[in-house]
Order: structure tokens, then sequence, then C-alpha cells
């Protein structure tokens, strides 16, 4: 974490950083899966296009390891249990406690599990979310 002289939060972690887009910005494919365990977009294990999308998926696992104190998806198998997540919502939802008693958290961390990144919300989609107010 940094804390700028404005002393707002920034969370950063270049431990797996990589240049996605060339001199020209185009787009660019990394041969490599980057990301830790349990914190990596559906899109970085199946090895397509990553762009921003992938770190609001990591915000997402971050926030819901605040508010549940575990993990969203099993780290050492994410890709199982973000398959589970995926083929049953609610009996996911239904293994944490009070979840049905907050239907904006559960809202908004269903849009930032969304498995594809065109569709999944963004950072300003993020704040401005209903959960946040």
């Amino acid at each position: 974490m940094m804390l700028p002289s404005d002393f707002s939060i920034k969370i950063i972690d270049f431990g797996f950083a990589t240049k996605i887009r060339d001199e020209n910005n185009k787009p660019l494919y990394s041969e490599f899966i980057c990301g830790s365990p349990g914190y990596k977009a559906p899109e970085i294990e199946l090895g397509k296009y990553q762009g921003e999308k992938v770190d609001t998926f990591a915000i997402g696992v971050v926030l819901f390891l605040f508010c549940f104190r575990a993990y969203p998806f099993e780290p050492d198998y994410s890709k199982d249990s973000y398959q589970e997540y995926l083929e049953d919502k609610d009996a996911f939802w239904n293994r944490f406690v009070n979840i049905n008693d907050d239907s904006d958290l559960r809202d908004l961390l269903d849009r930032i599990f969304e498995e594809d990144p065109t569709k999944r919300i963004d950072i300003k989609g993020i704040l401005a979310h209903e959960w946040f107010k």
C-alpha cells in the first residue's frame, strides 16, 4: 500500500507486473499466467487478453476477504471453486452467514465476479454502487 501526499490509500502490487500493450498502444498477450492463486480472474486462467478488469476481479477478492475473512474461491483450486460459483450462485452465497441480509453487497460481488470481463463492473461502477452509499 502507498499513502500519497493527499492521504488517499493506493493498493499496488508489481510482483507479477507485465507489459500488456506495445509502443503503439496495441494489446499484447502475455505468454505467462501471472497472478496470485485465489485472486486471478478467469480470463487469466484461460490465457485470454488481460485488461484492467483483472484488477477489478482481484479487488473483489480483497473486498470479500474483508467482509467474510475467507477467500471466495479456494486459492489452491480457484478454477474449480469459481466454476462451482458460476453453476450455482445461491448455493455459494448460502455458505456465508448474513449475506442474505445485505443484497447490495451480494449484487456488487456478483458484478465483480462476472465471468465475462466485458460485462464485469469497472472501478467507477464499484465506487458508484449502492453498497458504498
